[in-house]
């Protein structure tokens, strides 16, 4: 998650609570920052404070959702005012809901726990475009290997091998990738950040989270590729 807000009070509060969460934080101070940022890295999400420095939330937004379109990240607005004004402002850009400040861990919770697709459809056929055969072939052997994948970040937490759950759990993250699967993906993005810092706290809870959104993501992969064989 990349956290951009100028403010190092909130800054230190929200990467606070986003730890406390299991995500991994990157934070930038301005607008321009954040930008440079999105375009050498890959974010799930941006929280994005609307009234930054040198280009503010909005411009920012506008500048990420046109240089990448659908490859972008969500964007959750991160504002001091909830006028109905500023609400609009905020969505007409392309942020996707508001975080009005104070921030609580309770309100973060819920905004990031808010269900995306689980499988984007939209983004994977725009990334294929021209390559229907290898699209239908990657999901094949995706749902082929799932279970051994699955198997293999479970057999790592099972044996308490932080070395392993990170390296597993990051290959599934990228396997997860190809399919703009966002939610499995976080759930193998906080299983890697647990293997990292040889924390099992959560891992129980995580994997159960991961091992539902995979089984929602299989259904999904099925059903495209039925509709593809019915077409």
């Amino acid at each position: 998650i990349l956290v951009a807000e100028d403010n190092r009070t909130n800054q230190l509060v929200v990467e606070g609570f986003l730890g406390k969460l299991g995500y991994s934080i990157e934070l930038a101070s301005d607008g321009q920052e954040a930008l440079k940022k999105v375009r050498q890295n890959t974010y799930d999400f941006i929280l994005m404070d609307c009234h930054m420095p040198l280009l503010d939330g909005f411009e920012t937004t506008k500048i990420i959702r046109k240089e990448l379109g659908d490859r972008a990240p969500r964007i959750v607005a991160l504002t001091a005012s909830i006028s109905k004004e500023e609400i609009d402002r905020c969505l007409s850009v392309g942020m996707e809901s508001v975080l009005s400040k104070p921030i609580t861990i309770k309100a973060l919770t819920q905004t990031l726990s808010k269900k995306s697709a689980a499988f984007d459809r939209k983004r994977f056929n725009a990334n294929f475009k021209g390559l229907e055969d290898l699209a239908d072939q990657t999901v094949r052997d995706f749902i082929e290997v799932m279970p051994s994948l699955h198997t293999l970040v479970a057999e790592a937490i099972a044996a308490k091998d932080a070395s392993a759950l990170h390296i597993r759990a990051h290959t599934l993250k990228g396997a997860l990738s190809n399919f703009y699967a966002e939610r499995a993906r976080d759930c193998a993005g906080r299983l890697e950040l647990l293997g990292k810092t040889e924390t099992f706290t959560h891992a129980d809870e995580t994997f159960s989270d991961l091992t539902r959104e995979l089984s929602e993501l299989k259904t999904d992969l099925q059903s495209f590729l039925s509709s593809k064989a019915a077409a």
